[in-house]
């Protein structure tokens, strides 16, 4: 199938009139280039001029040596802006490739199983990877990805045997099908709070991978999403998930103790099946809906059978628990008006994590900003009382524009009076505030403030929070909202 692709690409390039010779003389042409060529002559034959006027690259012969390559930004003074579906896949000899940053697209399996492949760094220009772009490059060690990608999309780095590690940047919302399945050497995997879907057998058979943190973005994790993760011995899972789907994470043979979150309403079947070390699961909402089949061939179900049977033909004197200590599932959240009430994790003096008909929660403090405190009271066998706090920061507010001035700039932003006493305006002149200068407006129905002693015809980040002052325990202090987004401006 992917011959007949190339092909068709081959015909594609031939009918447009861009490719100037025939696919053996392109054959013979490209074999006589060196590993670094990067010539003109070599890469005119393997392009195809687009309805923009800008080339992609769609063809290299099968069979071309090639070693590591520098694909050019031009070619025949034609912008080059991407390669092609499968342009380069089964190149053999491929060890490395620099990409320009006139690159915005790089297609379907377009570096498909190139098997000496071992590093590509991706310009900041690329917005999209095709499914399949790097399938089976199984000595690719090392990847950089860009935060202009938004989806990895399906198989995008399945059966990467060689892949360590992966960073996926803050810009992309979802992890397609298949994205990392089979990347038997993956140990580390970094989910960022953008992510919101993670496709059925995503991380399937990544047996080297030993914990991974799913963030409360991820509203979604796909059937088989971990299956096989023989070594995986932590998992986080979000309070944003209402179901955890089929063989979610079968087959996790390392996988000892798990907490699902109070948000899960249904556990699918086969989800945890396999996983024949786990002995530790903590419920946190008694209402969820297990299936027969979701922890089958577990310690924990076979000691759930167990003490079923012991109990029904004994009779014991309840256990008695005491509380000792009660976690909050966040460490702060942001005034919204409301009653704030997060999730928490119970433990009794053993170390045992307590299911919430043990205890009865009351919150207090929890509506303005300030410190909010949590306090839960055992009930039934458990006894005592724990507490914990948390903090309400103060909401946030935008800049609305900032205008040069002569060795100043006007900064205007939208009022936000709701829990705040004012605002604090960060400049510098770079990007991440190293020494950055702050001011600070004392009103919070200001909307406006002058910066000055500002050096002329230079560029400065300027950006803006809000702050309230509070007693905490007895003692002032100040509360702050998170940075808004910079804006940029040249003064004059």
């Amino acid at each position: 199938m992917k011959k007949k692709i190339l092909s068709i690409l081959l015909a594609m390039c031939v009918v447009t009139g861009t490719v100037t010779a025939s696919p053996e003389q392109m054959i013979v042409k490209a074999a006589e280039n060196t590993t670094e060529d990067t010539d003109s002559d070599f890469w005119k034959d393997c392009y195809l001029k687009l309805d923009d006027g800008t080339i992609e690259i769609c063809y290299v012969p099968a069979g071309t040596t090639m070693g590591s390559i520098i694909i050019p930004s031009e070619i025949d003074g034609k912008k080059v802006t991407a390669i092609g579906g499968y342009a380069f896949s089964d190149c053999d000899s491929l060890t490395s490739v620099t990409l320009p940053n006139s690159i915005t697209r790089i297609g379907s399996g377009a570096f498909a199983e190139c098997g000496s492949l071992t590093s590509i760094k991706i310009p900041d220009s690329v917005t999209t990877i095709g499914e399949n772009a790097f399938y089976a490059c199984v000595n690719l060690t090392s990847v950089t990805l860009p935060n202009s990608i938004i989806c990895i999309e399906e198989n995008t780095f399945s059966d990467c045997k060689s892949l360590t590690s992966i960073m996926i940047p803050n810009s992309v919302t979802a992890i397609g099908k298949e994205a990392f399945a089979d990347c038997s050497s993956l140990t580390s995997v970094t989910i960022p709070n953008s992510v919101t879907t993670i496709g059925n057998d995503a991380f399937n058979g990544c047996n080297s991978l030993t914990s991974v943190t799913i963030p409360d973005s991820v509203t979604a994790i796909g059937s088989d999403a971990f299956n096989g993760c023989n070594s995986l011995t932590s998992v986080t899972l979000p309070n944003s998930i209402t179901r955890i789907e089929e063989n979610a994470f079968s087959a996790c043979k390392s996988l000892t103790s798990i907490t699902i979150p109070a948000s899960v309403q249904e556990i699918a079947s086969g989800a945890f099946s396999w996983c024949e070390n786990l002995k530790q699961v903590v419920l946190l909402n008694p209402n969820t809906q297990i299936d027969q089949t979701a922890f089958t061939h577990t310690l924990w179900q076979d000691q759930n059978q167990t003490a079923a049977d012991s109990n029904s033909s004994t009779t014991t004197e309840p256990t008695t628990y005491v509380l000792s200590n009660v976690r909050s599932s966040v460490n702060s959240v942001v005034y919204n008006g409301g009653e704030q009430k997060p999730s928490v994790v119970v433990t009794d003096t053993a170390g045992q994590v307590k299911d919430a008909s043990n205890y009865t929660i009351t919150y207090s403090n929890n509506v303005n900003v300030g410190q909010a405190t949590i306090t839960v009271t055992g009930i039934g066998n458990c006894t005592g009382t724990v507490t914990a706090t948390f903090t309400i920061l103060p909401k946030g507010t935008k800049l609305s524009k900032v205008t040069a001035k002569k060795k100043k700039a006007l900064v205007k932003w939208k009022k936000q009076t709701a829990q705040t006493t004012g605002y604090q305006i960060q400049y510098g002149r770079n990007a991440k505030f190293n020494g950055a200068k702050i001011t600070t407006i004392k009103k919070n129905k200001t909307a406006s403030a002058t910066l000055k002693k500002l050096k002329a015809k230079k560029k400065y980040y300027v950006r803006i929070r809000t702050y309230k002052n509070v007693q905490i325990n007895g003692r002032s202090t100040q509360l702050y909202s998170n940075w808004s987004k910079a804006k940029t401006v040249k003064v004059k």
